[in-house]
């Protein structure tokens, strides 16, 4: 008999923490040890990372990112290979397996694009503001608005102009 094989009442009792379920009739694991290890093996608990194992499954169950690794003649769980463990306690403490940041580089073909970009944008901008201050400060010798006229009439003591004085 193996783990979900048809059963009676009792099952392979080299199968670790299974039991015959009269629902279905078949080899199940009971509640406390939900981990399917294998079909010949049974079952176990689920374990949290940093916890003793024997399986890699019951590091599975708790997080898909673990693994049973062996360290020093044990085994523990530990979170694969491209992922780190990070805990949170807000607002229970949780431990889980996050992957890690890869950093952002850049090829040298890439650092000669953008350089070369910005000093001909750059180039641009000067050209273009040069252009705009040599037309603001050239003399173009156009009568211009915001320059008071060239001839003032001058005002006698009466405050009458002098060309409406003359009479001809």
């Amino acid at each position: 008999m193996y783990l979900g094989s048809p059963c009676e009442f009792t099952c392979n009792p080299k199968l670790m923490h299974v039991y015959c379920d009269p629902t279905t009739a078949s080899c199940q694991c009971d509640p406390k040890h939900p981990v399917a290890v294998g079909v010949a093996q049974g079952c176990a608990k689920a374990k949290k990372l940093g916890e003793q194992c024997f399986y890699r499954e019951t590091c599975k169950a708790f997080d898909s990112h673990a693994s049973c690794v062996q360290v020093n003649h044990n085994a523990y769980c530990q979170c694969d290979s491209g992922y780190h463990q990070t805990s949170h306690t807000r607002p229970t403490t949780r431990i889980f397996c996050t992957e890690d940041l890869v950093l952002l580089t850049a090829d040298m073909p890439t650092l000669l694009g953008v350089a070369s970009g910005i000093f001909v944008l750059a180039g641009l901008l000067c050209m273009v503001l040069h252009l705009y201050t040599k037309a603001r400060y050239h003399p173009t010798h156009l009568a211009d608005a915001r320059l008071t006229p060239p001839c003032l009439y001058s005002l006698n003591d009466t405050g009458q102009s002098d060309l409406s004085t003359k009479l001809w």
